[in-house]
């Protein structure tokens, strides 16, 4: 928050509608993302510090730490924190029997594997109810950094 008392996606998103003003495409979409990924980040933060919100499955079995491994959007920080607000999330495997890490190889980068991976390495070897491990997620999806 600003002095002003707005949050940092208000902020951009108000440079968002001046520039849609003066007809700054390019500047546009620059400004969609950015308020979207500050977005994502402040309602995540928001989410990690409600005890309920790091423990309580939706009905596809999703914990917020499925979730925000799901959006590419998704900060290392935030990972990290929701993560240490409730560490047995790592092993909460949803209705499909997926566990958050697959979805970090399918869709986040090397230094959020890696991070999910060092708080349990045994993770690597955990297959869904398809019987498809971190390594088949990563591929599917064409995440080959992953």
């Amino acid at each position: 928050m600003d002095s002003s008392g707005h949050l940092p996606h208000e902020l951009v998103e108000d440079e968002l509608n001046g520039a849609r003003q003066s007809q700054g495409s390019w500047r546009v979409k620059e400004y969609e993302n950015v308020a979207a990924f500050l977005k994502a980040q402040h309602l995540y933060a928001l989410k990690a510090q409600e005890a309920d919100a790091l423990t309580t499955a939706d009905e596809s079995g999703w914990l917020l730490l499925h979730h925000a491994l799901n959006d590419k959007a998704a900060s290392l920080g935030t990972i990290e924190s929701i993560v240490k607000g409730n560490l047995n999330a790592l092993h909460v495997p949803d209705n499909q029997g997926v566990v958050p890490f697959h979805l970090a190889c399918k869709n986040n980068s090397l230094d959020v594997i890696q991070f999910v991976l060092s708080l349990d390495s045994s993770l690597a070897n955990k297959v869904d109810n398809d019987g498809c491990n971190p390594l088949h997620h990563a591929c599917k999806s064409g995440n080959l950094e992953a």
